[in-house]
């Protein structure tokens, strides 16, 4: 049984750390795990079936000092048993996680692969269509429209690819999608330009500058809207006031040359236009950034209290030997020194959700960011309640121990004496007998 043992722990630490790259396989892993719990499972019930005709048949009575030893050493298998379980558990957990970000990513890429090929189509439509002056302006914001959905494909990918674990960034599959994405925009952007140069070089003055009135007229509206509250609506955005920024530029430069007198007003509202872009694209990175501060230390934060929970669990405080206790002992004084450390991540957590966190995100997220954080605490507080309470004990034990040592020396040491005494009583009597029959 226990060489079994041995490779069944072997098998969880090779599955702890063995990477889940390949997609057919990692489908697959959480149904192993689940069937090797259940197998393990088997492993405890069938161990305490066996003690039980063990013990029967060689005689041993209930409360024997023979089955008390044999107990401690079965219930030790089984605690092992119960440990490997709850990695195994961790493990299943993990792979799970991962075939739901997996899953979500495919569904990502080829979402965005369709979306750009869709362009890449409409804009081929448009490269092949003649340019007279009619169809110049709906063409061009045509274009418009294509680069600032390739915009949102742009945030949404990199997003996903950002919040996804474990997941290979060399896989052919995204870095096809990457290179698409690149030439597709490239090749969008060339056509607008060549448009918009073409609008201009064909002295269609007046049709140039209203189209740049009323783009920079639309760019103002977005930017008088309300910022979103959650995290990827706000990087989108911070990518569209990004390509409208490049768009309103390759107006400005195409129409430079043009001396007009509607041409400086227009150049004073675009200067104020990209200001205000710059603007808010800065607020926006700081409240992006201070998301991605607490999403950092979140993970730490949960990091850190797996690892605390694994570090008490590898103790098997429930049996632990009298010759261990002072090891053992050490060990959770330096586990709950560590304690503080997860406390103070805890506090920083709580400031921000208390402080900009609060209101710039959505009310529902705040809420859940709260209750998320509120349960790490508790944990944090049953982690260290249970390691003082286990310290405690085995103080405890340690003093029995102790006490039994001195008590086991004083009687070893009392006895010792009576021993002496009583074979020096024996040999004064064994003397004097042996006078008596020496003097009749």
């Amino acid at each position: 049984m226990e060489n079994e043992l041995e490779a069944l722990e072997e098998g969880g630490r090779k599955k702890k750390s063995s990477p889940f790259s390949d997609a057919d396989h990692l489908k697959t892993v959480p149904l192993i795990i689940s069937s090797e719990i259940i197998e393990t499972n088997n492993h405890v019930e069938n161990l305490k079936d066996l003690a039980s005709i063990v013990c029967k048949k060689i005689g041993m009575e209930d409360g024997s000092i023979g089955r008390q030893h044999f107990n401690k050493d079965i219930e030790s298998l089984i605690h092992r048993l119960e440990f490997l379980k709850t990695a195994l558990s961790i493990v299943q957990t993990e792979a799970a996680q991962q075939v739901t970000d997996t899953s979500k990513l495919n569904g990502t890429i080829s979402s965005a692969k369709s979306r750009i090929q869709k362009v890449q189509e409409e804009t081929k439509q448009i490269k092949s269509q003649s340019m007279p002056s009619s169809s110049t302006e709906p063409q061009i914001a045509s274009l418009r429209e294509h680069l600032l959905e390739l915009g949102r494909i742009e945030a949404e990918t990199n997003n996903n690819l950002k919040v996804s674990t474990g997941i290979d960034g060399e896989r052919e599959d995204i870095k096809g999608v990457l290179k698409l994405w690149q030439s597709v925009f490239q090749e969008t952007f060339a056509r607008y330009q060549e448009l918009s140069c073409a609008l201009s070089e064909n002295h269609d003055i007046d049709s140039a500058l209203d189209l740049w009135k009323k783009y920079l007229g639309r760019v103002e509206k977005e930017l008088d809207q309300d910022l979103p509250k959650n995290y990827d609506s706000l990087l989108e955005r911070k990518r569209i006031y990004g390509v409208h920024k490049t768009l309103l530029e390759d107006h400005h430069q195409s129409l430079s040359k043009i001396e007009s007198e509607k041409s400086l007003p227009l150049s004073l509202l675009h200067e104020n236009v990209i200001k205000s872009l710059d603007n808010r694209a800065e607020f926006i990175s700081e409240r992006l950034k201070s998301w991605e501060e607490y999403k950092a230390e979140n993970d730490e934060l949960f990091l850190w209290l797996k690892q605390m929970e694994r570090e008490k669990a590898r103790l098997h405080l429930k049996h632990v030997p009298i010759h261990s206790i002072d090891d053992i002992l050490q060990k959770i004084e330096y586990l709950l020194e560590k304690t503080t450390y997860g406390e103070s991540l805890v506090e920083r957590q709580q400031k921000r959700l208390s402080g900009d966190l609060a209101t710039e995100y959505e009310t529902n997220i705040s809420k859940g960011l709260k209750t998320e954080l509120h349960s790490v605490r508790q944990r944090i507080s049953s982690l260290k309640a249970g390691l003082r309470t286990w310290k405690d004990h085995l103080l405890r034990v340690k003093k029995l121990s102790n006490d039994f040592d001195l008590k086991s020396t004083e009687m070893n040491q009392f006895l010792k004496k009576k021993y002496l005494r009583n074979i020096l009583g024996s040999t004064k009597s064994n003397s004097r007998s042996h006078s008596k029959i020496q003097d009749p």
